[in-house]
């Protein structure tokens, strides 16, 4: 008999490893037979020391090398011997857990002996906490493999399930706990243990558990996978809000734990049937209300996501309940948030003002909420009017911006709503009185004053004349007059009395134009277009100053007329376009360029490539006739051969992509070998404008181009990568030409869905090295694109690791980097030190270390938090 018991353990598994398995001059049996001695002896620390030797040479096995019979003896030899392993080292659990969660032959009914030994008669909770992880392992093996079975055992198994987990304390075990307990709950109905089942997992929440320093696995992480356990049945409803009423009234719980508890309100809400809440719902929300507001101030003012996370919840039980249950968590969520504008639970005016904001955002989102479910929040829409106006004018203390904003929603969806008394409607006449001459200090101000003229000017014109008889517009905010006008004229009889005006202001903006000021037209045409003769009147006036007014900057106005023309019917487009067209070859000299700035966006969208190619004979400018090549080689047809200019070949091969056309793809490789091989000029810009869809003239829902599908940027971005990566491997020393293609690719991956385009994102990655290896600076949009890169892909090699980390800390160090690289810098470098194996690491955290060392210092509190993330993260490395 071979005897192998002398030599040293490593190379006594080789050896039994080359005779069972290489050789095959040996059986399992006679292997077994070699051990026998340790496994029969009667001291437990020689059986258990021959288990480990057993357990070393069977885990090197492939997996489908032992044949059912052996994997039988060999789980009977282990099973039989877990009472005496559980004295000493527990080797056989570690033996059980290889082969059933390895081989490939397992005996038959195997499973009954191990849930026997194993579970039912073992003590599961008297093992190491390494034990209790294996048999977590085969558990949930058991449970997705053999789950027929364990379903036979019926409420024996939930009986025995109950009693091996109960107890479990170690955080790394109950990770393991929790994912079993919801394969039991989605697979079993428990019946009378149902209470108990889910009291075996109520015992742990909310969690409480500090990470040490090296702990993969944090609070949130526990909590959250504890809170998927206690909605996972819907038997569970009853006893879940039963709970979460017993928490929400816990003085014990801090701030952290109550947070835990609102979030398990929030799932329990979307998960269970609203019928199973309605008895607890007025105790619940009381909970919740009684903790906010009680709160100290330094908690509202820090800790306003309690606030955020129960209003979420709110509105789902309001969207999931009846009416009568909706409308009474209306008239309760408005109270609560007239309170937190009114603020008087706060002393210190900071406090306050971060507060009240908070507050009258919460107003708007629920008041909308409120006018999109007219008939549950009417009632509270009447009895809160008063308050809500009264609280909103208070709040101007604090923040007057803010409550202008708030007071101008309100009044609009109350107008909206058609619930308005008559006092609103004189408070909102003396609102929008007073806006007149006051400076526009935010956008969004603006935008809700003037959404509220223009549906009270619908309802109440009469009042709106009265302001104007009162306030001639040369005492109004010079910004404002346009805007407010716009707005009033909703109604024939409005822009009748206002239109002379309108023209006026018009004519001014069009000379002097400054970007958005006219979007307030786009925004009256909006409103009018169900009103055709309205609509077009509007269109008229503003095509008839348009067309006759001369201004400096044709070429931002341009862009207004382009975003009115699509608003048109088909048939007027059409007629429009061919307006355009015969104003192109009437005009000559100076008028014809400055027509041709004015219109060219919106002729882009013309359908008649003939007129086109007509048009680009005419003497324009050279980027007006680059545009007009682009749209005819978009719009024609296969059959067609439009000729382009050799000077204009990337407007093709750009056209062409867009539109997917044949051979798009083959015109596109011949494009990129052309640009490698001709050194006469840079191939930036060539490559900036083949990738720009964003500008005005390239966009295609601006300009109506066909684009084959929705999906037209993703299609291309998975077309052209494969091509450029091939063409960059090939271009020998001509790469350097085409890795410039590089920054404007990944710009314009920027909008889509990386998750999604891995594949695409790998294949880009060695371009992405070089393109950072290079001394030139590299652009803003590429730096972006980093920590992009690093998440989707797989760890990096030595050398590609070590350029990375000298870019990023190059970036760091710069004290002229800009605050976005900055962040993506800071980014990238924590996404290696999650993804990369530590050890890769370790010869590199010096370096990173000192480089981020400034920035600890940033007078940007987000950047020095970032910092010292980092800087954790890279010195847990080294422990690693």
């Amino acid at each position: 008999m071979v005897s192998l018991n002398e030599t040293d353990n490593g190379e006594s598994t080789q050896e039994w490893y080359r005779l069972l398995v290489v050789e095959k001059s040996m059986s399992l049996s006679d292997f077994m037979t070699s051990k026998r001695a340790g496994m029969l002896s009667d001291f437990p620390d020689e059986r258990e020391q021959t288990t480990e030797e057993l357990i070393e040479v069977i885990s090197k096995f492939p997996n489908d090398f032992l044949q059912k019979e052996e994997v039988s003896l060999l789980l009977d030899y282990f099973l039989n011997s877990i009472e005496s392993s559980a004295l000493t080292g527990g080797a056989v659990i570690r033996g059980v857990h290889h082969l059933v969660l390895k081989s490939k032959n397992l005996p038959d009914n195997f499973e009954v002996p191990l849930m026997r030994v194993l579970f039912k008669e073992g003590n599961m909770q008297s093992w190491a906490q390494k034990e209790r992880q294996l048999q977590y392992d085969i558990l949930i093996w058991l449970l997705k493999n053999k789950l027929q079975y364990l379903k036979c055992l019926g409420p024996d198994f939930l009986a025995t399930y109950m009693k091996s987990v109960s107890g479990e304390r170690d955080p790394r075990c109950l990770v393991h706990m929790f994912s079993s307990f919801l394969e039991v709950s989605h697979n079993f109905a428990m019946g009378p243990f149902t209470e108990d089942m889910f009291e075996t997992i109520a015992c742990y929440f909310p969690v409480e558990f500090k990470p040490q320093r090296n702990d993969t696995i944090t609070r949130e992480y526990l909590a959250a996978s504890c809170a998927s356990c206690l909605v996972s049945s819907p038997s569970f409803a009853p006893f879940c809000f039963l709970f979460i009423d017993e928490k929400l009234n816990d003085d014990d719980c801090s701030d952290e734990e109550y947070e835990d508890v609102l979030n398990l309100l929030i799932i329990a809400c979307e998960s269970f049937p609203p019928q199973k809440n309605l008895s607890l719902l007025e105790p619940i929300i009381d909970g919740i209300r009684k903790k906010i507001i009680d709160s100290e101030p330094f908690v509202l003012q820090a800790e306003m996501g309690l606030c955020k996370k129960a209003l979420t919840l709110l509105r789902c039980a309001f969207n999931s309940l009846t009416e009568k249950h909706s409308q009474f968590i209306m008239n309760q969520v408005i109270a609560w948030i007239l309170n937190l504008i009114h603020g008087d639970s706060v002393n210190a005016a900071g406090n306050k003002a971060d507060i009240v904001q908070e507050g009258l955002e919460y107003l708007i989102d629920w008041i909308h909420l409120a006018s999109k479910n007219r008939e549950s929040s009417l009632g509270a829409l009447n009895v809160f009017e008063q308050s809500i106006f009264e609280s909103c004018s208070r709040a101007r203390e604090f923040k007057p911006r803010e409550a202008m904003t708030a007071i101008y929603e309100c009044a609009a969806i109350y107008f909206e709503v058609k619930c308005e008394s008559e006092e609103l409607i004189n408070q909102s006449r003396s609102y929008i009185a007073l806006a007149l001459r006051t400076p526009v200090d935010t956008d969004s101000e603006l935008q809700s004053l003037l959404k509220l003229i223009r549906i009270y000017s619908t309802e109440h014109l009469d009042q709106i004349q009265i302001i104007l008889n009162d306030n001639p517009t040369s005492t109004w905010n010079s910004e404002k007059v346009l805007p407010i006008l716009c707005a009033i004229s909703s109604s024939h009889e409005a822009w009748k009395s206002l239109k002379a005006e309108i023209v006026e202001q018009l004519e001014k903006k069009i000379k002097n134009p400054i970007d958005g000021s006219l979007e307030c037209y786009i925004q009256m045409m909006t409103a009018s277009t169900e009103n055709k003769e309205l609509f077009m009147e509007h269109f008229e006036t503003f095509e008839n100053v348009f067309f006759k007014v001369d201004c400096d900057e044709s070429e931002s106005i341009s862009k207004v007329i382009q975003s009115i023309s699509l608003l048109l019917t088909n048939d007027d487009h059409e007629k429009f376009m061919g307006r355009i067209a015969s104003r192109y070859l009437e005009l000559e000299g100076s008028q014809l360029l400055q027509f041709d700035k004015k219109y060219i966006l919106s002729y882009l969208q013309y359908k008649n490539t003939k007129d086109f190619l007509e048009t680009t004979r005419r003497k324009i400018s050279d980027r007006s006739i680059r545009q007009l090549f682009f749209a005819i080689v978009n719009r024609s047809n296969p059959s067609e051969s439009a000729e382009v200019p050799e000077q204009y070949h990337v407007v093709e091969v750009k056209a062409k992509l867009l539109k997917n056309a044949p051979r798009c793809l083959t015109v596109f490789e011949e494009f990129l070998t052309k640009v490698a091989s001709d050194d006469s000029e840079s191939p930036s810009y060539s490559f900036e404008y083949l990738l720009d869809f964003d500008s005005a003239d390239c966009k295609p829902e601006k300009c109506r181009y066909e684009t084959a599908s929705p999906l037209w940027r993703q299609r291309i971005f998975c077309q052209i990568v494969p091509i450029f990566k091939r063409k960059f491997e090939e271009a020998g020393d001509k790469k350097h030409r085409l890795v410039e293609m590089l920054p404007h690719l990944l710009k314009f991956a920027v909008p889509l869905d990386a998750q999604q385009l891995k594949k695409q994102f790998a294949m880009l990655l060695p371009v992405l090295i070089q393109t950072i290896s290079l001394e030139s600076s590299i652009p803003s949009h590429v730096t972006r694109t980093i920590p992009m890169f690093l998440t989707i892909s797989e760890p990096l090699v030595a050398d590609d690791l070590h350029t990375v980390l000298n870019y990023l800390c190059s970036i760091a160090r710069n004290n002229e980097s800009k605050m976005t690289n900055l962040e993506d810098a800071l980014n990238g470098l924590n996404i290696l030190a999650r993804r990369q194996p530590p050890k890769s690491l370790h010869s590199e955290v010096p370096l990173v270390v000192t480089s981020i060392n400034k920035i600890l210092g940033h007078k940007k509190r987000l950047l020095r938090m970032m910092a010292a993330d980092v800087k954790n993260n890279w010195e847990m490395v080294i422990t690693k």
